[in-house]
């Protein structure tokens, strides 16, 4: 795949004993700005693929201090907060989004078989104690992000089931043949829905899950192209149904997430076609953007946060740089892999031990209906990969 280097040098800078620093000036770690469990849990994700890419080192320093952040920000009923150092009793500070990106990670190092007992045996802990708040989502965010991780684990097939069920009731509710979305407005992080629910595909064999992750996939790669590359919705204004799709800023984090989901997408497909599409949205980075700038680079490890009119933010945090890096490694993953050819998973699992509780009586999914979704045209894939 011709991929640059890898490099971790600004990941390390940006890293101390604590965890990752949210954010930089230009390249310069901002302390002011503290640390997240929103980047501790994508970090903590990140360390267990570079970890699985590399099996014989020895356990990295980095996977040790993400999971003691996330140990750290653990309130003793299990819900994930997502400020370090903030009130437990703290009501405001119950970010679905960040507690699903936190059992996310902690499915992941339960799952990595080179990861120390210790470590796995902290990350089975932290789930066991927070898994029992999934049945309590209700952002589609939240849903997904914790359905990344659901769906990694051997035995967790009813919460995986019922946050990918909760996933397509949202897209029931608001899809129609011309806005194929599980929401009436188009944000941020988009990727994730449908790579959870082809996570879910994959887990539970459910061809509604397919069925959906493929349509918002194909919806998503229809809105977010123009001029034959890659155009993040952009945050300045979003994407309204109805309404005019903002071009600017443009934030880093949409072009790993969608590379991602691609390649999940072809894991359950094992359509080839959606590899190339994962290169083509990670060439964002490397400038296959509109203004055709770089926002990565190769020596230092840095990523821009953001395509701006005419340049980009030249800051340089941590979400930015780890939405490259997670879909870096992915991509390596996947780079001459015959097994993943042949739709094997891409990093070793292994049985989690974890006890999966029952939905409480009254957090059963109600009222699921099923939709009726347009045939999904698989063209799609050759108009994207034209190239200016």
């Amino acid at each position: 795949m011709n991929l640059p280097p890898l490099s971790l040098h600004h990941l390390h800078c940006l890293t101390d004993a604590t965890g990752i620093i949210q954010h930089a000036r230009l390249s310069i770690p901002d302390r002011h700005s503290g640390y997240t469990g929103d980047d501790n849990s994508r970090a903590l994700v990140l360390a267990v693929h570079l970890q699985a890419l590399r099996p014989r080192a020895p356990a990295d320093q980095l996977l040790r201090t993400y999971v003691a952040f996330l140990r750290s920000v653990q309130r003793p009923d299990g819900w994930f907060m997502n400020l370090a150092g903030d009130d437990p009793a703290n009501p405001d500070d119950l970010s679905e989004d960040c507690f699903g990106r936190c059992v996310w990670a902690c499915a992941e190092v339960v799952q990595c078989e080179t990861a120390p007992p210790a470590m796995r045996d902290t990350g089975r802990a932290m789930l066991q104690a927070a898994l029992p708040h999934a049945w309590r989502l209700q952002t589609i965010r939240g849903c997904a992000n914790a359905l990344l991780g659901a769906a990694l684990l051997p035995d967790a097939g009813d919460v995986t089931a019922y946050l990918a069920d909760r996933l397509v009731a949202a897209y029931g509710r608001s899809a129609d043949r011309e806005w194929r979305w599980f929401e009436p407005i188009l944000t941020y992080d988009l990727g994730r829905m449908p790579q959870a629910l082809f996570r879910a595909a994959r887990r539970l064999r459910d061809a509604r899950y397919h069925e959906v992750a493929e349509a918002t996939l194909a919806f998503l790669l229809q809105v977010q192209t123009a001029d034959g590359v890659f155009a993040p919705i952009g945050s300045k204004g979003w994407y309204a149904r109805g309404g005019e799709r903002a071009i600017w800023d443009q934030q880093s984090l949409e072009a790993g997430a969608l590379a991602e989901a691609c390649i999940d997408a072809y894991a359950v497909t094992h359509h080839a076609g959606y590899i190339d599409l994962a290169r083509w949205a990670f060439d964002w980075y490397l400038g296959g953007n509109m203004l055709r700038i770089p926002l990565h680079d190769p020596a230092t490890g840095r990523c821009f946060d953001a395509l701006t009119p005419g340049r980009p933010n030249l800051n340089c945090g941590a979400e930015s740089l780890l939405s490259y890096l997670l879909a870096y490694t992915a991509l390596r993953g996947v780079e001459g892999l015959a097994i993943w050819r042949r739709g094997a998973p891409l990093f070793a699992r292994t049985g989690s031990g974890v006890r999966i509780p029952s939905p409480p009586p009254d957090q059963s999914p109600r009222g699921f209906q099923p939709f009726s979704s347009t045939i999904i045209e698989m063209n799609f894939i050759d108009v994207r990969l034209r190239r200016c």
